[in-house]
């Protein structure tokens, strides 16, 4: 290797290094607990509240030292609410029942499924519907190489009943199956389809069918296939509810009602709101603010004002409250666009410069926003490795990989049926 080539090497290697080690310990330190509250202000719609709390929040997501708190959950768990152990238990039979389909043993991966299943309909309303998918998929590949045929078609039609966008990777199945699942396919699509509604009391709850939103109630939604359908409804305040519900082939209409429970724990949590927003803005947090703290075990809140829409789109203002120390780290305004509400820069705007710690900044010292966009490409540690990597690569004569991740989804034992995200 020539002296030259060596040096441009042990200079990117080291730079890479580095930058890995920095990376490798901010992931070590504790991250921050946060919860993002938005106010439901005179004249402000809930749907624009909804929508600033989602794109808040998942701006504050690209934040690797923090962890957004779901209050809900969170009181859920506290109260009991939250079947921790049907939830641990699914998961757990769900991953066994790949790996025993991985190694082929049928009859035993038919068992861990349908434990599994049994345990999601346990915890319905805190499952997300993606595991659910792949354990009736896997259910009925293990009941297909188990020489089920009757079983894999039951079991596909209901898969395709509630969830008919169904990509797979067709490389990796049997023909067979892949036969039935046309089959089932269509199958549902003859079926009849028939009305869906749905009253629940207070009404304004959330409604989601089949893991998708469907609108607040009361809902009248047409064009719903027969067959079993995953009903999930949601209101802040009170206990989540979801339900198994089936609209029969003879039958054109579904009428439900529901009532729904109210959460003790979330009263006592909108209470503690409700004393807080009036000393929004202030330089320290207020006793109210810090039963907040006590209640759901965070370490900072971040409160948001809506105002009244006007054209252009929403003006917010922002506070971030250190609950640990008790400091206004930040207040911060803007009027946000439509349609799309870029909060995800507010969000990023509103950490600028901030002290983790709960300390209050040298203004002096502060940083400027860095608002344009994700990180650039020198300033990544693998960058680096791979400039000494190919220098190391042109010099001998081989060819090495600029990146080596793996950005395939996450299915359990490296068994992969499915071809994209679901």
């Amino acid at each position: 290797m020539a002296r030259g080539s060596y040096l441009v090497f042990v200079v990117a290697l080291v730079v890479g290094v580095t930058a890995l080690g920095d990376r490798v310990e901010a992931r070590k330190k504790k991250r921050l607990k946060v919860a993002v509250f938005v106010q439901q202000s005179p004249g402000v719609k809930i749907k624009v509240v909804d929508r600033l709390i989602f794109r808040i929040k998942r701006g504050l997501k690209k934040n690797k030292r923090l962890k957004l708190v779901r209050p809900a959950r969170v009181l859920a768990r506290f109260s009991g609410d939250l079947p921790l152990d049907s939830l641990r238990n699914s998961r757990k039979k769900l991953k066994l029942g790949y790996a025993l389909l991985e190694q082929k043993f049928y009859r035993r991966a038919i068992t861990a499924f349908n434990m599994s299943l049994v345990s999601m309909m346990k915890a319905l309303a805190y499952v997300k519907k993606s595991r659910l998918v792949m354990a009736q998929f896997g259910l009925a590949l293990a009941y297909y190489h188990s020489h089920l045929r009757a079983q894999t078609l039951r079991m596909l039609k209901k898969l395709l009943t509630w969830r008919p966008v169904l990509r797979v990777n067709r490389s990796t199945l049997p023909k067979g199956f892949l036969r039935l699942l046309r089959k089932a396919r269509r199958v549902v699509k003859k079926r009849p389809r028939g009305q869906f509604i749905l009253r629940t009391r207070p009404v304004g709850a959330k409604a989601y069918l089949n893991g998708r939103s469907i609108g607040r109630t009361p809902i009248d939604l047409e064009g719903v296939p027969a067959g079993t359908h995953y009903l999930t409804i949601r209101k802040r305040g009170y206990l989540k509810l979801a339900e198994t519900v089936r609209l029969s082939p003879g039958r054109k209409k579904l009428d439900l009602e529901y009532a729904l429970k109210r959460s003790r724990k979330y009263v006592l949590l909108e209470q503690a709101l409700e004393r807080s927003w009036p000393d929004f803005g202030k330089a320290r947090a207020t006793p109210a603010m810090q039963e907040i703290k006590t209640l759901l075990l965070i370490d900072q809140i971040v409160l948001v004002k809506p105002q009244v829409p006007r054209d252009g789109g929403v003006r917010i203002e922002a506070c971030v409250y250190d609950l640990r120390t008790g400091n206004r780290l930040k207040q911060l305004g803007a009027t946000l666009k439509k349609p799309k509400y870029k909060a995800r820069v507010f969000a990023k705007a509103l950490y600028a410069g901030l002290m983790y710690d709960g300390s209050l900044h040298d203004p002096g010292k502060e940083k400027a926003p860095d608002l344009g966009g994700p990180t650039p490409i020198y300033k990544r540690w693998w960058f680096w490795v791979s400039i000494g990597a190919a220098v190391v690569a042109t010099t001998i004569g081989i060819a090495v990989p600029v990146s080596g991740r793996d950005k395939g989804p996450n299915i359990p034992s490296g068994f992969n049926p499915f071809s994209a995200s679901f």
